[in-house]
């Protein structure tokens, strides 16, 4: 699992990546650019601003793809000792993944709604869950072995 979860991020990478290539010659020259949390448009651009959130999305991945493999950099709630220590950092290492996949779950989606400039408030919701369920999930788990 820890191989797939890893993989995951990119392949959504390519995949919205090829998405907006194959969108960007047919989108109008004016895309939506913003949704409040309603899901309404309150922000247009040039099509082109399409690539921003991609970049967005690479620049994440990257860093947290770096931050997933050296678990020693975070910051911790409470102290690692010898004992802790091997545990803790599978767990946060763990978290860093599963919130790379989330975050790219959210920028498909993006991504997605800019081309259909509609974002469904049920899809906000939905992703906000997930992405504070992994936290809180991994909180929970870590603070059983401190």
């Amino acid at each position: 699992m820890n191989h797939t979860i890893r993989l995951l991020p990119w392949i959504l990478i390519l995949g919205n990546g090829i998405f907006i290539v194959i969108q960007l010659p047919t989108l109008p020259d004016i895309i939506p650019t913003h949704f409040n949390g309603a899901g309404e448009i309150d922000g247009w651009g040039s099509k082109y601003t399409i690539i921003i959130p991609f970049i967005i999305q690479l620049a994440m991945t990257l860093l947290l793809s770096y931050l997933a493999k050296h678990p020693e950099k975070h910051n911790y709630p409470f102290a690692i000792t010898d004992e802790n220590r091997d545990y803790q950092y599978a767990r946060s290492s763990e978290l860093i993944m599963k919130l790379n996949l989330i975050i790219n779950i959210i920028f498909a989606t993006i991504s997605y709604s800019i081309v259909k400039a509609e974002l469904p408030l049920i899809i906000i919701v939905s992703e906000l869950i997930l992405l504070f369920a992994a936290i809180v999930g991994h909180l929970i788990v870590s603070g059983k072995k401190r």
